[in-house]
């Protein structure tokens, strides 16, 4: 365990953390504390606050990116824009004065944590600050609310974590149907594109059965569900990869990488359907972002779960050859702390894409499986996509290359998972940064720096 701040957390702070400086992914095995849907928010909102007497809830922790307990806590004061007294902290010197700062310094102690800090909000009811609704109250009051104060307050309830189960959730999936996304994390929601902006008339005219699935292809969130399945059982039979990358030989600084495989029609549906992975940035290249932290977040934890506190990975050292190509070496096996391979997937950094280049286990030879994937989908059917028609990767290159719909063998259908680079200094960074990716899917469809056709 580092000696950085954790924070605590069971609400929209996980999913919504704007600047806040949450560090990795959120670790499920926080302090048990009582928490309850007891709280009004001033959107209308039923928040997730501590009550005394509820339940004790297992709760969601994660490292932060300051360096002392009084940066922590000013930090999380801003973001919940509040005042000091309801922020709660502890660490072996000093303590809050709030009930729940013994249990959280207990849990400390056992994880080797040397400072901690929370949001102490407590319920408010009707204007009454301190007052806990009954159950039928809360119920009642989310029944009553107008559309768009009903649809706020479903959201907050649908994506707090699945794990916070709460006697007062239970009584609104029973009484509303408001259940916890798949994902756990984030929400994406119907993508809704028409067939003439994305369509499969090209594929169908070749291959009718393949059309026909890409049009029914399910939505985003059982996307996501689809690919948390997959990761489990590629984890169980073995069809992973796992490893490190770093332009130096020293790797002083790498990103973690996980690579998986998956059936062919979850790589289309992944890449190509008007429900999947680019079909999010074509809408809007913060829906694009939204699905993949919700990806990210839900595969790294499914990933994360699974592994032993020292992780083996291939060590990969990126030797760029010329400004647009580069060649991969196995430099051998090495053994990385869980947390540290953890942290690499923050979602808020980290990506999904196709895999490209595909390592071995052995180490014996590293794959370019991107060659003959793209080079089999030129000269296939290609996606209908009005918007992408004009993008060309180079002046040398033919336009549309977004358009192109790739369905590999089998043995070619694979995921990878990239994290942010640690660097040297700890800091935690993303070479391309994540709005400049998604506006290149957005009006692209690829990733390579392009240009439009003029």
């Amino acid at each position: 365990m580092s000696n950085k701040p954790v924070v605590i957390g069971w609400g929209s702070l996980i999913w919504r953390p704007e600047n806040f400086p949450a560090l990795g992914i959120w670790q499920q095995d926080g302090p048990a504390l009582p928490i309850e849907f007891a709280r009004q928010s001033s959107n209308g909102a039923m928040t997730l606050v501590i009550v005394a007497g509820a339940p004790a809830i297992p709760t969601l922790w994660t490292e932060l990116g300051v360096d002392t307990l009084n940066e922590a806590r000013e930090a999380l004061r801003r973001r919940e824009k509040t005042s000091k007294v309801n922020v709660g902290y502890w660490s072996p010197a000093t303590h809050s004065h709030h009930e729940e700062a013994k249990v959280i310094g207990e849990w400390a102690k056992a994880k080797g944590v040397e400072a901690v800090v929370w949001t102490a909000l407590r319920p408010k009811f009707n204007g009454e600050d301190g007052r806990v609704p009954t159950e039928g109250e809360m119920v009642a009051y989310l029944k009553s609310r107008d559309t768009s104060a009903k649809e706020l307050a479903r959201e907050y309830i649908e994506r707090a974590p699945e794990q916070i189960r709460t006697p007062y959730r239970a009584a609104i999936e029973r009484e509303l149907g408001w259940k916890a996304r798949p994902s756990g994390t984030l929400i994406v929601g119907p993508l809704e594109i028409d067939s003439k902006a994305w369509g499969f008339d090209a594929i169908r005219g070749v291959d009718a059965a393949r059309g026909d699935m890409l049009e029914r292809a399910g939505s985003s969130d059982e996307l996501v569900s689809a690919l948390i399945h997959v990761l489990d059982e590629a984890q169980q039979t073995g069809a992973i990869r796992l490893a490190i990358d770093s332009k130096q030989e020293t790797f002083e600084s790498f990103r973690a990488v996980a690579q998986f495989s998956v059936d062919r029609e979850l790589y289309d549906w992944f890449y190509n359907a008007r429900t999947g992975y680019r079909a999010a940035f074509w809408r809007d290249p913060m829906k694009g972002i939204e699905l993949n932290q919700t990806i990210v977040a839900a595969l790294a934890r499914k990933l994360i779960e699974r592994l032993n506190d020292e992780v083996a990975v291939r060590a990969i050292q990126i030797v760029e050859t010329n400004e647009t190509s580069r060649e991969d070496q196995d430099r051998g096996q090495r053994l990385i702390p869980r947390n540290l391979f953890a942290r690499s997937f923050d979602p808020s950094i980290a990506k999904i894409w196709i895999c490209e280049r595909l390592y071995r286990i052995d180490g014996s030879r590293i794959d370019d499986i991107g060659f003959p994937i793209f080079r089999e989908a030129r000269a296939a059917p290609k996606l209908t996509i009005p918007r992408w028609a004009s993008a060309v990767i180079s002046e040398s290159d033919a336009p549309g290359f977004g358009l192109l719909a790739p369905r590999p063998p089998a043995e070619y259908c694979w995921l990878d998972l990239k994290g942010g680079v640690i660097a040297k200094s700890g800091e935690l960074v993303q070479p391309k940064p994540n709005d400049l990716r998604a506006l290149q899917l957005h009006n692209f469809g690829w990733t390579w720096p392009v240009t439009k056709k003029t």
